[in-house]
């Protein structure tokens, strides 16, 4: 059974399947027993009721997924269905493939169309489905502690049934990804990445870059993050800037205490904005004291 799919079967079903009905009988207690009630009054068998009534509405989806490696490409997929309206919630396809010596590719494609209860009026608000194509590529060098990440997606969204003629609104928007990290030296990294978001009304983009150090023994670390922002074309604020910094530590006081503190500073900035509009400073400090009573069921002892 050693490195065969019938024992990575008996795995995925020995884990999957309890979860399973974990999930499934926390839905069937939320079910108002009153549908079941009234199926049985209009004649209704109490199997007949499990199945046209009751196993519809809780169950959001039924899910498959499957994992499988061709030509040296490992593919994933899942498939959630909707049992009460017949539609499919998500569909998920990834193909990953190593290219290069320290590099990887991978593409993947996403249909989702969300789920709501039918019998609360959360069903009327169901947010906007949408398709979706993305691709990622990484690279790591070989014993310089230099590491690449890139990515970019489109969406289509689908119909809003919202807007006007002369002003339909816009159904389509895409992202782009960088970051990248360097291990400077044992204890010290550099960190920075920047995203860019394009949709309908406004866009978006930000970096982030950071420095931190970690002690040799993994009890102490500290480090400096600088972000900036822009929102581009939002409809009350025009070109907003945020820009900020902000300083993180943490230290192991004992094996059963853990401190971690956060200070930061960020301004946000308007342009081409009334002269009401208040550009304004945030100031935060966070302060976590972790402390572990008892022994973690994973250690031996």
């Amino acid at each position: 059974m050693l490195n065969s799919r019938a024992g990575l079967s008996l795995v995925y079903l020995a884990f999957g399947f309890p979860f399973s009905v974990f999930i499934l009988s926390g839905f069937f207690k939320t079910l108002p027993t009153e549908l079941e009630e009234a199926a049985l009054v209009d004649g209704a068998s109490r199997m007949s009721a499990l199945v046209r009534v009751l196993l519809p509405l809780a169950a959001p989806g039924i899910v498959a997924s499957a994992v499988g490696i061709i030509g040296g490409a490992s593919i994933t997929g899942e498939l959630q269905a909707d049992l009460a309206s017949s539609a499919l919630n998500e569909v998920r396809i990834r193909a990953s493939r190593p290219v290069a010596r320290g590099t990887n590719a991978a593409i993947e494609y996403v249909h989702s169309t969300p789920f709501f209860p039918l019998w609360t009026i959360w069903g009327v608000f169901a947010p906007v489905g949408f398709n979706e194509a993305r691709a990622d590529a990484s690279w790591t060098s070989a014993g310089r502690g230099v590491s690449l990440t890139m990515s970019g997606a489109f969406r289509q969204y689908q119909d809003t049934h919202t807007g006007v003629g002369f002003l339909p609104l816009r159904n389509d928007g895409w992202t782009a990804v960088l970051g990248g990290a360097w291990r400077l030296q044992p204890g010290w990294e550099l960190t920075g990445s920047y995203r860019r978001d394009i949709g309908f009304g406004a866009s978006k983009s930000d970096g982030i870059a950071g420095l931190r150090w970690q002690r040799a023994d993994g009890d102490g670390w500290l480090a400096l993050t600088g972000s900036a922002v822009q929102n581009i074309f939002e409809w009350v604020l025009a070109n907003g800037y945020v820009v900020g910094a902000s300083v993180d530590g943490g230290w192991q006081a004992r094996p059963d205490v853990r401190v971690s503190g956060q200070v930061g500073l960020y301004r946000h900035i308007a342009e081409d904005t009334p002269s009401t509009t208040v550009n304004w400073s945030q100031r935060r400090a966070l302060l976590r004291v972790v402390w572990t009573t008892g022994r973690d069921p994973g250690m031996k002892p």
